[in-house]
């Protein structure tokens, strides 16, 4: 049987699967992983966040405040992964092909984004939303979404010095039918084909992270309805599920290629 990797493993395969050709723009490396896990699974709960910094993650006493009424939980993790995160990372090929099965696991994926430039970043399958409670920035508001919409969030990292970046994180609900509509990107506006887009700006927090960091970002507490919970939890055949989203910083290079501004990672 397979050898069971380590986190460190795990994050260094997909490193490598990292092949960029030289230019002259400079680019900076996340590493996004998704992981799903049964509620309540012992690994999500004390054993991860006992490891896990929540107070320097967020120095915004209120907005660390905010996102944990609201059902999200925020903390980074330094290059010593948490030894809850190197099992849930360290499975073998064998065991994870036997746990997507039960849609239990996870997804990783590579990206490269120009500082300042932004990615797409889903949260939940497309559904129907009903009832999540939006905390807008003049009062809460209980909203409901037809069928194919989506929790996202949209990151935008940008280089602050050398191995560090400063990432700005902004859930998101995409909904509606698709169309042209006219988009803000780092040189002006442009038309890009998408469904309508609801900012959740009071949500919108920051977080610093260095070469080797990375931010986990899920859902906290029962509300159901709760943005947490619309995010972070889905209901499946095997019961309620819950995901944590892993954004990692890779690396920061000085010579890698021009990419578009935007990109979807799902």
């Amino acid at each position: 049987m397979e050898k069971s990797k380590t986190a460190a493993d795990f994050f260094k395969s997909a490193e490598n699967d990292l092949d960029i050709p030289e230019t002259n723009v400079s680019t900076i490396d996340l590493e996004v992983v998704t992981l799903h896990r049964p509620v309540g699974d012992p690994l999500l709960g004390d054993q991860l966040w006992n490891e896990v910094d929540e107070m320097s993650a967020l120095i915004d006493v209120e907005m660390r405040k905010s996102l944990g009424k609201n059902g999200i939980r925020v903390g980074v993790v330094g290059s010593s992964y948490p030894t809850a995160l190197e099992e849930l990372l360290g499975m073998t090929t064998d065991e994870q092909s036997l746990l997507e099965e039960n849609e239990v696991g996870f997804v990783k994926l590579p990206l490269t984004i120009r500082s300042g430039g932004e990615a797409e970043i889903d949260c939940s399958l497309a559904k129907s939303i009903q009832g999540i409670r939006i905390p807008m920035l003049d009062g809460d508001e209980i909203s409901d979404f037809p069928e194919n919409s989506y929790c996202k969030l949209r990151i935008t990292p940008r280089r602050i010095q050398d191995g560090w970046i400063k990432m700005e994180i902004l859930p998101e609900i995409h909904h509606g039918e698709k169309a042209f509509r006219p988009t803000g990107n780092l040189t002006g506006w442009d038309q890009k084909y998408s469904q309508r887009i609801l900012p959740i700006f009071s949500q919108r927090f920051e977080v610093e992270l260095n070469v080797g960091e990375m931010v986990i970002i899920t859902s906290e507490g029962d509300n159901p309805h709760s943005m947490g919970h619309h995010f972070f939890r889905s209901h499946q055949e095997a019961g309620d599920m819950q995901r944590l989203t892993l954004i990692r910083l890779a690396q920061m290079n000085k010579s890698t290629p021009v990419i578009k501004s935007t990109r979807v990672v799902r």
